[in-house]
């Protein structure tokens, strides 16, 4: 078998909330998240739930200073059972992502949004 120094797959052992906010946005502003490495997650579980229309961008990066830029497009929340709701999994492109969620409609009187880094099986 082949040794190649250096060479270190990073990987993450359990389930790890990366991005969130329970803070109801006001009319036509966005939440924007903290920049978070995500390398070595298998997957990011995102969901959302507001009495208000959402949408949320993805940014990512290979470093944490360089240039961000969207890498899904918007995601944007359904009505389902009354409430604006968002439920995905993405796959991480790039080691750092941040994330905006920003209010499409009135003032929310709600808003429950987190997202989980999930590991590899």
């Amino acid at each position: 078998m082949a040794v190649y120094p250096g060479l270190v797959i990073e990987t993450r052992q359990k389930a790890d909330i990366l991005f969130g906010s329970s803070v109801p946005l006001p009319a036509a502003t966005s939440f924007i998240s903290d920049i978070r490495l995500v390398s070595g997650y298998a997957l990011i579980a995102i969901f959302a739930v507001s009495d208000q229309a959402f949408g949320i961008t993805v940014e990512e990066a290979c470093n944490p200073d360089d240039s961000f830029v969207q890498t899904q497009p918007t995601i944007l929340s359904a009505l389902v059972d009354g409430k604006q709701q968002v439920c995905v999994r993405i796959q991480p492109c790039a080691p750092y992502m941040k994330m905006a969620l920003g209010n499409l409609g009135a003032p929310m009187d709600i808003l429950s949004f987190c997202a989980r880094g999930l590991p590899l099986p």
